[in-house]
């Protein structure tokens, strides 16, 4: 029973990295409109970046540092792949076939520069200390799950407050919407499309920092990330970041179920097996009455 339980709650730790990523994965779709796979290359480079910078000290104020360094990276990233490249596309109409296809691409390029750059070697956090786990009330938790835990609802807090009560939070729902009409009534699209895909490029690498402290930091374990991430957002439903985040932890608690009680190359496919009958059922996702953001 202990053993179910623990890995049930193992998966809703994981499943806070999945609603991080599905959360910032699902507005920089809104926003740009392009299934952003180059999202989990641009996640990877924060991620090697925050390695180097946090070192081998092992502390939380090295790693927090390695953390803000690889967000700056991954914001710049982010920002310039719309620049560069989405938006141009769009402007000439491009389909949505065009601008995935570029965002592989995008994703190979990055790829390939970091290996020529750091060496294609995975690299690791220096963290044994905040993995080491100790049994509270008969659950065996560490200091990472924690951490993950307050990330998740920090950046859930955090993106949902600029959308519901601040005016540049409103205004980008306005161009959401309709950036036609949003620009003719003097909100600067352009300005705050840039920084808003700059913003949730640098607090997804919370995802991804945290997945590569319980692992390694990968280009091959990235993907998995953000397919879940994507998978998350499916569920909850684009427009809603509040089901997205509780989706990402049913989703990870479901793969912990799975794991505990079934060979671990099940996990993955009893949850996208459930997750597909789900949307067959309810195409648009969501499962609360909870209003849009």
């Amino acid at each position: 029973m202990n053993i179910t339980l623990n890995a049930v709650v193992n998966g809703l730790i994981l499943g806070c990295v999945y609603g991080i990523a599905g959360m910032t994965f699902g507005v920089l779709y809104r926003i740009t409109k392009v299934f952003h796979i180059s999202f989990a290359a641009i996640g990877t480079l924060g991620a090697v970046v925050a390695v180097a910078v946090s070192g081998t000290s092992g502390s939380w104020t090295a790693i927090t540092l390695g953390i803000i360094a690889g967000a700056a990276v991954a914001a710049v990233v982010t920002a310039a792949a719309f620049l560069a490249l989405y938006r141009p596309l769009i402007r000439r109409g491009a389909s949505a076939g065009i601008t995935f296809i570029a965002s592989l691409g995008a994703f190979m390029v990055i790829e390939a520069v970091v290996a020529i750059v750091a060496g294609p070697d995975d690299r690791k956090f220096s963290v044994m200390g905040f993995t080491r786990q100790s049994e509270v009330l008969g659950l065996k938790l560490s200091g990472l799950h924690v951490a993950s835990l307050a990330l998740f609802v920090l950046v859930a807090a955090a993106i949902s407050f600029y959308f519901a009560k601040t005016r540049a939070g409103r205004q980008t729902r306005a161009l959401i919407g309709n950036p036609e009409q949003a620009e003719l009534v003097g909100i600067r699209v352009l300005l705050i499309s840039t920084l808003m895909c700059a913003a949730m490029g640098g607090i997804s690498i919370v995802a991804f920092a945290v997945n590569g402290m319980n692992s390694s930091v990968t280009f091959a374990g990235s993907l998995p990330l953000t397919l879940f991430g994507v998978l998350a957002m499916m569920l909850g439903g684009v427009d809603n970041l509040v089901q997205t985040g509780i989706a990402g932890l049913a989703v990870g608690a479901v793969g912990g179920l799975a794991a505990a009680i079934l060979p671990g190359q099940w996990s993955s496919t009893i949850v996208f097996a459930l997750a597909m009958v789900y949307i067959v059922i309810r195409p648009t996702g969501g499962f609360l009455r909870v209003r849009a953001t």
